[in-house]
C-alpha cells in the first residue's frame, strides 16, 4: 500500500468515525437535523475511496511497468551477449557477464552519490571511471586466445579493442595519483584474468570426467 492509498483511507477513517458519532447523538437527542452531514460524509467516504482506488491504480502500473535492477541486468547483459556473438569472439559465462555489469552500474551509483564532492580524490574517480567507459567492455573468456575454433584476424581485432585509451580523459589530474590508481585497477584486472582462467580450466576438467 502506498502512501497515497493509506492517506486517503486514514480521511475515510476519521469521516466515518465522525458520522457515526453524529447518528449516535442524533439518536440520543442531542442533534436535531443531521440527515445533511450524513449525507456529505457518505458522499465524501465515496469520493475517498475512488481516489484510493485510482492511485492504487496508477502505482500498480507503474510498479508493473518499471524495471528492477536485476531485470535490467539481464537485459543488458543479453544485448552485449548478442553484439559479440557478432564478432564470433566466446565469452564468459551469462553470471560472470550479469556480474560485470552490476558492478558498473554500483560503481555509477556510487559516484553519483558523491557528486556534490570536490575533493581531488573524488575528480579523480569521476574522471577514471568516465575514461573506462571508452575502454572495451570486455566479456571474453579467458581462453578466447588459445581457443583454436577462433580466426587469427579475430583475436588481432580483440587485441587491438583491448588497448587501454583512459589516458586521454586524464587532463589536469595529478599523474602520480592517476598511476597509483591505474596501478590498482591493473592489480584488479590480473587476478580477475587468473580468475576466469581458472575457471575456464575448470570446465575445461569438468567437460572431460565420464558421465557415470
Amino acid at each position: 500500500m502506498n502512501k497515497y492509498q493509506v492517506m486517503m483511507l486514514c480521511l475515510g477513517a476519521v469521516l466515518a468515525s465522525m458520522t457515526v458519532a453524529v447518528v449516535v447523538l442524533r439518536n440520543h437527542g442531542y442533534l436535531e437535523d443531521s440527515g445533511g452531514f450524513i449525507l456529505f460524509g457518505v458522499y465524501f467516504i465515496v469520493l475517498v475511496m475512488a481516489f484510493a482506488l485510482r492511485y492504487a491504480g496508477n502505482d500498480y502500473a507503474s510498479n508493473t511497468n518499471e524495471k528492477t535492477v536485476p531485470d535490467s541486468v539481464s537485459a543488458t547483459s543479453e544485448k552485449l551477449k548478442a553484439i559479440w556473438g557478432k564478432a564470433k569472439l566466446t565469452t564468459k559465462t551469462d553470471a560472470n557477464i550479469r556480474k560485470n555489469v552490476k558492478n558498473l552500474f554500483e560503481e555509477y551509483q556510487a559516484l553519483k552519490k558523491d557528486r556534490n564532492r570536490i575533493t581531488d580524490g573524488a575528480e579523480l574517480k569521476r574522471k577514471i571511471w568516465k575514461g573506462d567507459l571508452e575502454d572495451l567492455f570486455d566479456i571474453s573468456s579467458a581462453d578466447v586466445l588459445e581457443r583454436r575454433d577462433i580466426l587469427d584476424e579475430d583475436k588481432s581485432f580483440l587485441i587491438s579493442q583491448r588497448e587501454d585509451r583512459s589516458s586521454s580523459s586524464m587532463a589536469g589530474v595529478d599523474v602520480t595519483e592517476v598511476a597509483k590508481e591505474k596501478k590498482k585497477k591493473e592489480a584488479a584486472k590480473k587476478l580477475e584474468n587468473r580468475k576466469r582462467k581458472q575457471e575456464a580450466e575448470t570446465e575445461c576438467l569438468l567437460e572431460k570426467v565420464p558421465y557415470r
